[in-house]
């Protein structure tokens, strides 16, 4: 798991962490953030580094989620791939997905961020 999927995580599950500074900013900033993901676990890390309410946050929802993937629920049985985890998320895609995390919650929060 990397830091930036704890990320989307608050974003998606606790958007009032984040002021509506904070909000214009990933609007602003992450698009120029690396596809790598090594790089871009980098940016989200320089990015949080002055916002520990949700970094604390992030790394939670990290925790939680490895936590969540070593039970063996009933249900998982059930889920595409290994039959015990959902399929991995395409190595292109990471970037991809933390951006539709942040369009989806912060875009129509203030009008000087429109696109």
């Amino acid at each position: 798991m990397s830091l930036h999927e704890g990320f989307i995580s608050a974003i998606e599950q606790q958007p009032e962490l984040f002021s509506t500074e904070d909000r214009e900013e990933l609007v602003e900033q992450s698009p120029a953030w690396s596809e790598d993901l090594e790089e871009l676990d980098g940016n989200v890390y320089q990015w949080l580094q002055t916002r520990p309410n949700i970094y604390n946050a992030a790394l939670k929802n990290l925790s939680s989620k490895e936590s969540d993937r070593s039970k063996n629920l009933p249900f998982e049985e059930h889920l595409a791939g290994d039959g015990i985890s959902a399929p991995q998320i395409n190595p292109d895609d990471h970037k991809a997905t933390l951006l539709n995390a942040i369009h989806r919650n912060f875009d129509n929060l203030s009008p000087k961020i429109k696109t």
